[in-house]
């Protein structure tokens, strides 16, 4: 068997991103309030995903990990 992979280092996450389904909402609305909360954004883009396509948004949290933000719209 091969040795196993060790833990990421200090600055390195463990993942690529995960997902947060979050209930239907104006897409405008919700890039307004992070704005306005100081997160950087993008736009909502249509991405296929575990349930089919939807639009999703990618941001980071203060530890530098990647949130996909979907919309259930």
């Amino acid at each position: 068997l091969g040795r196993a992979g060790g833990g990421p280092s200090s600055g390195a996450n463990n993942m690529d991103h995960f997902c947060l389904q979050i209930h239907p909402q104006d897409e405008h609305q919700v890039l307004s309030y992070l704005q306005s909360q100081g997160v950087s954004t993008g736009t909502f883009e249509r991405r296929y995903g575990a349930q089919g396509f939807g639009n999703s948004l990618y941001v980071r949290d203060p530890e530098g990990n990647i949130v996909e933000l979907r919309n259930r719209m």
